[in-house]
Formats: structure tokens, C-alpha cells, sequence
């Protein structure tokens, strides 16, 4: 996908589908907090509250923090461990299908 980020000549490419993912599983998690909330009164409710957060945590790791921002100066690479930073004199190619 390709859209600008911010002003100026900044460019965010990031997958339309991860994204798609990440706001579906952003719905699905407030309807099931919203619902332990009014309905849950014990120990179990806890829990699962706590696991629906570090599940989403997972999710947006996985599905909305990837991306490659390209710039004046050269591209960022964000994958979800790391945040790499390659200049255009460095660059040699790329390709889509990767």
C-alpha cells in the first residue's frame, strides 16, 4: 500500500490485508472487553481480560508494525524485532515479491 505518511516526501508501504487484520481483531477485542466487563464478576473474567491484551499485543506486533518508509535520505525497514535504516547509496534493488 502505498500512501504518503506525513508531510513532505515521506512514503509508508505497509500490506493492506495486516492492516485489515489488525482493525477486525481490534473490534473483536473491545466487543469481548466491553462484554467481560458487564458480565464478568470473577477470577476466569481476569484472566481472560489479560490474555485478550497480550494476544492483541501479539497482533499488533505482527500485523501493523511492518513496514518500509522510504524518504529523502533512504529507507526504513521495520520488521516486528527490529528497526533497520538503509541510504539510497546502499540500496541496490528491490523486489515485490519478497
Amino acid at each position: 500500500m502505498n500512501r504518503p505518511a506525513d508531510s513532505g516526501d515521506r512514503q509508508l508501504f505497509r500490506s493492506p490485508s495486516a492492516v485489515a487484520i489488525w482493525w477486525l481483531w481490534v473490534l473483536f477485542a473491545v466487543a469481548n472487553l466491553i462484554d467481560l466487563a458487564i458480565q464478568g464478576r470473577d477470577h476466569l473474567s481476569v484472566v481472560a481480560a489479560f490474555s485478550l491484551l497480550a494476544v492483541t499485543g501479539v497482533v499488533y506486533v505482527t500485523a501493523r508494525r511492518p513496514r518500509i518508509v522510504a524518504d529523502a535520505d533512504g529507507l526504513t525497514i521495520v520488521n516486528p524485532v527490529r528497526v533497520h535504516r538503509v541510504g539510497w547509496a546502499a540500496f541496490a534493488g528491490a523486489d515485490k515479491t519478497d
